[in-house]
């Protein structure tokens, strides 16, 4: 079976089309996701900071951390 190449260049530039898109996907997905870790990472500082203004210094981090593990089924829900 002979291919006519018209054909051919066709389905090539429908695969390189879908392909960029599929990776413009993937990056849009990628920085969203850290935009939302560095939101949830300025979130435990800013917690902390007032956690540490009300306890009078104490470190609070880790009670912070626990927290937020604890939250982790609104996230993955």
């Amino acid at each position: 079976m002979l291919l006519d190449w018209s054909y051919v260049v066709l389905y090539d530039q429908v695969v390189v089309t879908n392909v960029t898109s599929l990776l413009k996907t993937v990056k849009t997905v990628e920085d969203e996701a850290a935009r939302g870790t560095q939101a949830l990472e300025s979130s435990i500082e800013a917690i902390s900071q007032e956690m540490k203004v009300w306890s009078g210094g104490g470190n609070c981090y880790r009670l912070i951390i626990s927290f937020v593990y604890s939250m982790d089924w609104l996230f993955l829900g």
